[in-house]
């Protein structure tokens, strides 16, 4: 389903390189945990699987698609900022969206804005932190589209909420399976999700293993092997 060969992409022509010669192959389906420190190109990959951007060296390839157009009709990311449409409240922005992407789901959109208590009256501009993090989610998970890209998709969400969410990505994922990319530093809500593992370091990937293998080298968790930082 997505498959870079010797990727590799900078942001400056003489800065350091966000991706360095990168290669790895993702199965229809898998869901995976890309994690890593700030800085360590978790974003760069996922944009780049997204369509977003264009790599400068190697191939990335998406559903058998690798221009970056064909890859954007495959592809649910999770977008930056509920702020992108500020003068529509939350309820209109799912309107529109609705009526924007082919795929949108208006039937999951509503389970989902009950689900996570979206303040579907407000604009972007009056939404918390966390409230804005809800609606992101709600927004990705909405289409009905193979590949489903996340970005932090606990970020600023209080624990309650990330326990919640990730009991909601577990149901989404066994009810309408495909292939996820996860990245994220909120480990311990949601590695349970992961069936696969990559952890990218100064751009390059340092782990590509399964989760359950992880799991057993650190005699724990995922969050206590990379505690560890053994690579």
């Amino acid at each position: 389903m997505i498959r870079f060969e010797h990727v590799s992409y900078r942001y400056l022509p003489s800065g350091p390189p966000a991706l360095d010669d990168v290669s790895l192959r993702i199965e229809p389906e898998e869901i995976v945990g890309v994690l890593g420190v700030n800085g360590s190109g978790k974003t760069t990959l996922l944009r780049l699987c997204s369509g977003l951007m264009r790599q400068q060296e190697g191939i990335v390839e998406v559903g058998g698609r690798t221009t970056p157009q064909d890859v954007r009709s495959v592809v649910a990311l999770e977008p930056d900022d509920a702020g992108v449409y500020p003068y529509l409240t939350v309820a209109e922005a799912g309107e529109f969206l609705g009526q924007a992407l082919p795929a949108w789901d208006r039937e999951r959109w509503s389970e989902l804005c009950e689900l996570l208590g979206l303040p579907l009256q407000r604009r972007p501009a009056e939404l918390s932190k966390g409230q804005r993090s809800r609606v992101r989610l709600a927004q990705a998970l909405s289409q009905r589209l193979p590949v489903l890209l996340l970005d932090e998709p606990l970020a600023g969400i209080d624990l309650p909420s990330r326990e919640r969410i990730a009991r909601s990505l577990a149901a989404d994922f066994a009810a309408r399976p495909r292939t996820v990319l996860l990245a994220t530093h909120e480990i311990a809500e949601i590695e349970g999700l992961f069936g696969r593992v990559i952890v990218l370091d100064e751009g390059r990937v340092a782990v590509d293993a399964s989760a359950d293998d992880l799991r057993t080298a650190s005699a724990g968790s995922i969050q206590d092997f990379l505690r560890r930082g053994e690579w």
